[in-house]
């Protein structure tokens, strides 16, 4: 038999839980037609330069919380305020005792009043009373001042770009610690980062020439030039007045890699202004702009008196900017970047390990015989280019022309090699040799193999071709 305190008990919990599921249930359905509903702070974001923030004391907010309410609520429901990092323990030390939330004019409209628990690190308030004495509308849009904030600074100096401190609300109805029993969140940023000094682009028009090999290998099948286009994004100054610890942008340095061999600066041209120039390895090409930069155009020219290379090419990049310490720093703006590529109207073959050895000498002198077959599984004709370069990266042979090979044609281009090193007075060595053929690349084959003439069996040259054609294996 209950007594009657705790029937009363009884009677009161069942009927908030049916108050609350009833709430839940109409809550579900109008979140399903108008999205979820939530309570709503007034605007508190400061937006801090990730690049500047590199010390930042405790942060006040420079206004006071404002919370306009969303849902019902009733005598003993609690309201509980907490930040999602940087609480102090006097965060909220700032919130007043007691707080009533009007839905018109102060002292004459529907009103909630709340009852300060606790106000440290974050702040619980009790409703004391409801007043629904001016209309029947309830309390969900009643709204509240409460206080400022204070925000430990270190951990906005820990946030990393596009991350935020928040302040959040939640109510529990009659005090309930259980997930059912919450509703009316609501959040707001309070500080912000990001980055001021942003990501360089490239695009939409890119490195994309192809090279033609029947111009050995000096210009481009449409023409001489080529061109690519790079960005640098800028926040605008409008929004940058507004936000806190920036820092004063200084020059952008970008490099280009790539294989700029035998090419000269002055190919080379910038809209914008800038000056390109080669390093003395040849392979890159660095461009030096102002804080202003936000666009520029590099235009390649040949000058039809050096090989061009198939390859691709990337951009590395930094921005320097002076921080609130005054110190210079750099960031970096572009890490192997994307940048087009140069392709050749063909086939290009390499064969890493060719040895040869007493080339000079007649060929019963010779103690090693290489044997090279170049095969044609389709219908378009073309000539066959060889590139060799030696163990020292000195080049015996730069893109020369060895024969022609037509539709359904197989050649043996070896002998053709070694009279061509021959008479650029090579001897003796290992040779990297570079095969191109200006015929689709997926028609051309090759086979490579080198013997001792004292030995029965010979050794597979393993190139970069896996193409798995037909008759390869025949060729001996």
């Amino acid at each position: 038999m209950r007594s009657p305190a705790e029937f009363q008990f009884h009677e009161t919990w069942r009927y908030k839980m049916k108050k609350l599921l009833k709430s839940t249930l109409v809550a579900a359905s109008v979140a399903a037609v108008c999205g979820v509903q939530a309570a709503d702070f007034n605007d508190l974001t400061t937006t801090y330069s990730k690049q500047g923030t590199v010390s930042v004391g405790k942060i006040t907010t420079s206004q006071a919380v404002k919370l306009q309410l969303e849902k019902e609520y009733a005598n003993g429901d609690l309201l509980t305020f907490s930040l999602s990092g940087g609480a102090l323990p006097d965060s909220f030390v700032n919130f007043p005792s007691t707080v009533t939330a009007y839905v018109g004019s102060v002292g004459a409209s529907n009103s909630v009043t709340f009852g300060l628990l606790s106000g440290g690190s974050e702040a619980i308030y009790r409703v004391t009373n409801v007043d629904t004495s001016f209309s029947e509308n309830g309390v969900s849009s009643a709204k509240a001042t409460f206080g400022t904030l204070n925000v430990d600074g270190a951990a906005v100096v820990a946030l990393d770009a596009g991350q935020t401190i928040k302040i959040k609300s939640i109510a529990r109805a009659n005090g309930i610690a259980d997930v059912i029993g919450e509703f009316d969140p609501g959040e707001q940023a309070i500080a912000e980062v990001k980055d001021q000094i942003l990501d360089v682009t490239t695009g939409p028009v890119r490195f994309d020439a192809v090279i033609d090999v029947t111009q050995m290998r000096q210009l481009f099948t449409g023409g001489a030039t080529d061109t690519l286009v790079i960005n640098h994004p800028q926040i605008p100054e409008a929004t940058l007045d507004t936000w806190v610890n920036k820092v004063t942008e200084q020059d952008v340095t970008l490099t280009i890699k790539g294989d700029f061999t035998g090419l000269t600066s002055s190919q080379f041209t910038s809209v914008y202004g800038a000056t390109p120039t080669l390093s003395a390895a040849k392979d890159a090409l660095t461009l030096t702009y102002g804080p202003d930069f936000t666009t520029d155009t590099i235009e390649f020219t040949s000058l039809d008196n050096v090989s061009l290379e198939s390859q691709t090419f990337f951009i590395d990049g930094v921005q320097e900017y002076v921080d609130s310490k005054s110190d210079t720093v750099e960031e970096t703006v572009a890490s192997d970047l994307y940048a087009g590529e140069w392709e050749l109207n063909g086939a290009n073959i390499n064969l890493p390990y060719v040895p040869y050895d007493n080339v000079q000498k007649a060929v019963t002198e010779r103690k090693l015989q290489q044997i090279i077959y170049v095969t044609n599984h389709g219908m378009q004709a073309g000539d066959v280019f060889v590139t060799a370069i030696g163990e020292d990266g000195k080049v015996w042979l730069d893109n020369v022309m060895l024969t022609s090979i037509g539709p359904k044609e197989m050649v043996k281009v070896a002998g053709l090699m070694t009279a061509a090193l021959q008479a650029e007075g090579f001897d003796s060595g290992k040779l990297s040799v570079d095969i191109v053929v200006n015929a689709p690349d997926e028609d051309i084959s090759v086979y490579a193999a080198y013997k001792h003439k004292e030995e029965l069996d010979r050794g597979v040259i393993i190139n970069d071709q896996y193409k798995g054609k037909e008759g390869n294996n025949n060729l001996r």
